[in-house]
C-alpha cells in the first residue's frame, strides 16, 4: 500500500498539519510565542532555536508535514512535538493529498485516546483489528474509517487507495497516509494470529462497541442548553383509556419511589460487614437451575439462560475493616479474591469520582460488573453483548434498592475505563470486560441499617 495515489505519472503524496476552522493562533516571531485556542483546550508554544520559520506557517494554519515519505518538520515541531499537541487538543487536523486532487481527512472530535507517536518499526503495519469501514456516496463518496481503541477518525476519498488498506504494509515503506494512519491509532503492527477478543466469543461490531463506549471518558458538564429537554406530548383530553387505581403501598413501591441515585457518602468509612451483605443481598449464589444443569446457576437478578455471565469485583477505598484495594467477588464462597496490583486503586477511584461529578469526593467502594462472553455466545451469538448489558443492568437496579433500603449512599455510574481495569486487575481486557459500576458509601444521613 506503499504511497497510495501516486502512479506512473501520478503526483507525489502530501501530508499536511491544518488548524481548524475558529482556532486562532496569538504572538509570533517577535513575541516568541504562538498561543492556539480551541473547544478542548489552549495550547501556548514556543519554538526551539531552527524552527522560528514555523511561525508564518501556523499563522495561515497550514503546515507541510512530509512529501512522499520524507518527513520535512523537525522532532519539536512535528509529529512528536507541536503538531500532536494540536491533534490531541482538537485544534488541527491530518491532510493526506492524494492523487487526483483528492485529500484524506483525519481528526478527532471529542477527547479521549488517539493522537501518539507510533515510530515505524521493522515488522509490517495494518489497519486495527476492531477498525470499521463504512462506506458512503458512489463513485464520488468514499468512507469513513474508525476503530474502537481511538477517537480519532478518517475520512477517505474513493479510490484503490482503499482495498489496499486491509493488506499488511512494510514499515519502512509507509508514506503519508499510513504514518497518518499508524499516528491516529487505526494502524497497529500486522498480527500472526487473530486477536484475543475472537476467541474470548465477542463478534467484531460488539467488542467495537464496547471499547468506544468504556474508554471514552467522563460525561461532559451540563449547560443550560443540555438541560432543555422536550417533554413527552400529553394525552389529548377525552383520548386513551383509563387504568384502575393504583394498588396499596407495599414496603416495595414505598421502595420503588425513594430510591435515589447518592453522589454523597458518610463522612465515616463504609463498614465492611454493611459492603458484605450488600452483596450477599444481591449477587449470591442460589444454586443450580437443576441437577441435569450445574453449571446454570440462579442468583438474585435474571441472567440469560441462566448463564451468569458477571462476574463482580469491588474496588475498596476507604472501607472500615477491608486493606484499600480490587478483590474479586466469590458468590458461592461469599468471600473475596485479592486481584492485581496491592495498595489503593486510586485510578479506578478517580475515575469513578469524575463519573459522578464530585472530583475531589471518590467513593468509598466500587463494585463493578465485567462480562464473559464465552459463556453467552454459544447459544445467544449475534445477542450475547445486548443480554449481557439487560443483566448488568438488572443487577445494578437491584443492588440500589437494597442500598435505598439500607440507608447506603449508591450511584450507577455511566462511564467507566475498560483499560484502565485491565491494567490494574492484570486481567485480560476481552475476558474481564467492565460494563456496569456502582460507587457506594456510607450513608450521610445517619447510620446504615443493613447489616444490623
Amino acid at each position: 500500500m506503499s504511497n497510495p495515489g501516486q502512479g506512473a505519472d501520478g503526483p507525489t503524496p502530501t501530508l499536511l498539519l491544518r488548524l481548524l476552522p475558529g482556532v486562532m493562533p496569538q504572538g509570533g516571531a517577535a513575541e516568541g510565542y504562538l498561543r492556539f485556542t480551541g473547544p478542548l483546550r489552549d495550547i501556548t508554544w514556543r519554538p526551539p532555536a531552527g524552527v522560528a520559520h514555523a511561525f508564518d506557517a501556523l499563522s495561515a494554519g497550514v503546515v507541510l508535514m512530509a512529501q512522499g515519505d520524507t518527513p520535512i518538520l523537525p522532532a519539536s515541531l512535528g509529529p512528536s512535538g507541536l503538531a500532536l499537541a494540536l491533534l490531541r487538543a482538537g485544534q488541527a487536523e491530518l491532510r493526506v493529498r492524494l492523487g487526483s486532487g483528492q485529500e484524506a481527512r483525519l481528526l478527532s472530535t471529542r477527547p479521549g485516546p488517539g493522537w501518539r507517536v507510533a515510530p515505524a518499526q521493522g515488522e509490517p503495519w495494518r489497519l486495527a483489528a476492531d477498525a470499521a469501514l463504512e462506506p458512503y456516496g458512489g463513485a464520488a463518496g468514499g468512507a469513513v474509517l474508525g476503530a474502537a481503541g481511538t477517537t480519532v477518525h478518517a475520512e477517505l476519498p474513493a479510490g484503490p487507495w482503499l482495498g489496499a488498506l486491509f493488506a499488511p504494509w512494510p514499515a519502512e515503506a509507509a508514506g503519508p497516509l499510513e504514518c497518518a494512519l499508524r499516528w491516529a491509532g487505526l494502524a497497529e503492527p500486522a498480527r500472526a494470529a487473530p486477536p484475543a477478543w475472537v476467541a474470548s466469543g465477542w463478534t467484531a461490531a460488539e467488542w467495537r462497541f464496547h471499547r468506544l463506549t468504556t474508554d471514552r471518558g467522563p460525561p461532559g458538564q451540563e449547560t443550560p442548553e443540555t438541560t432543555q429537554l422536550e417533554l413527552p406530548a400529553a394525552l389529548p383530553s377525552g383520548h386513551g383509556i383509563p387504568l384502575p387505581p393504583e394498588l396499596p403501598e407495599t414496603p416495595l413501591s414505598q421502595l420503588l419511589v425513594q430510591r435515589r441515585s447518592e453522589r454523597h457518602h458518610g463522612a465515616v468509612p463504609l463498614p465492611l460487614a454493611t459492603l458484605a451483605a450488600l452483596l450477599h443481598r444481591c449477587l449470591r449464589d442460589l444454586g443450580p437451575l437443576s441437577a441435569e444443569t450445574p453449571a446454570l446457576r440462579h442468583r438474585p437478578y435474571p441472567s440469560a439462560g441462566a448463564r451468569q455471565a458477571l462476574d463482580w469485583f469491588v474496588a475498596a477505598g476507604d472501607v472500615a475493616g477491608l486493606e484499600a484495594g480490587l478483590y474479586r467477588y466469590a458468590p458461592a464462597a461469599h468471600a473475596f479474591e485479592p486481584v492485581g496490583a496491592e495498595g489503593p486503586p486510586q485510578g479506578l477511584m478517580a475515575e469513578a469520582a469524575a463519573a459522578w461529578g464530585a472530583p475531589e469526593a471518590p467513593p468509598q467502594a466500587l463494585v463493578m460488573a465485567t462480562c464473559r462472553m464465552g459463556r453467552l455466545t454459544p447459544r445467544y451469538a449475534g445477542l450475547a453483548y445486548r443480554l449481557a448489558l439487560i443483566e448488568a443492568g438488572c443487577a445494578l437496579q437491584t443492588l440500589s434498592l437494597a442500598a435505598a433500603e439500607a440507608g447506603v449512599a449508591a450511584c450507577i455510574l455511566g462511564s467507566g475505563s475498560a483499560s484502565r481495569f485491565a491494567a490494574y486487575s492484570g486481567l485480560a481486557a476481552e475476558a474481564a470486560a467492565p460494563i456496569a459500576w456502582l460507587a457506594v458509601g456510607s450513608s450521610a444521613a445517619g447510620s446504615d441499617s443493613i447489616a444490623q
